[in-house]
């Protein structure tokens, strides 16, 4: 979707903005693609590809509809990757699925065979609130593991 009239990349993460009726949470900048490497410099475009976000309401938006910047406003959600993770996990009391944790933090499923490297660099994210499949455990629905 693109947005006219509000400078989303001026916009710190959390911010609500409202389009029509619905509102949407800003999360946090788009990640240059690989894919578009050869096409333009990376550093160039990083801040400058989008902006995703979190539906916090139901609605249509249609072409024309006016948009503005709300007054609530949530946390930030860290940029950088092992910095969103450790954020992310720092909020759980239970173990989550591996899947589970790159989708709530805005990341391809793709992403779920590079999580232990990342978090492997750091000694203070909780690697023990994350589950990850393995042939010896099945992951239940609702995050918890169970051996077979």
């Amino acid at each position: 979707m693109v947005v006219d009239g509000i400078d989303l990349h001026k916009l710190e993460s959390g911010t609500v903005i409202r389009i029509g009726s619905v509102r949407v949470r800003l999360t946090f900048h788009c990640e240059p693609c690989r894919k578009i490497a050869d096409k333009v410099n990376l550093k160039r475009i990083t801040h400058k590809r989008g902006v995703l976000g979190n539906f916090l309401s139901s609605g249509i938006i249609k072409v024309g509809d006016a948009g503005a910047v709300s007054a609530k406003c949530f946390d930030a959600i860290p940029y950088r990757i092992d910095d969103r993770i450790k954020w992310y996990l720092d909020k759980q009391d239970k173990p989550v699925p591996v899947s589970k944790l790159v989708f709530d933090i805005g990341l391809s499923i793709s992403y779920c065979r590079a999580i232990p490297s990342i978090v492997r660099k750091r000694d203070d994210i909780r690697t023990d609130l994350i589950l990850y499949k393995s042939k010896s455990r099945k992951q239940c629905v609702d995050g918890s593991a169970t051996a077979r």
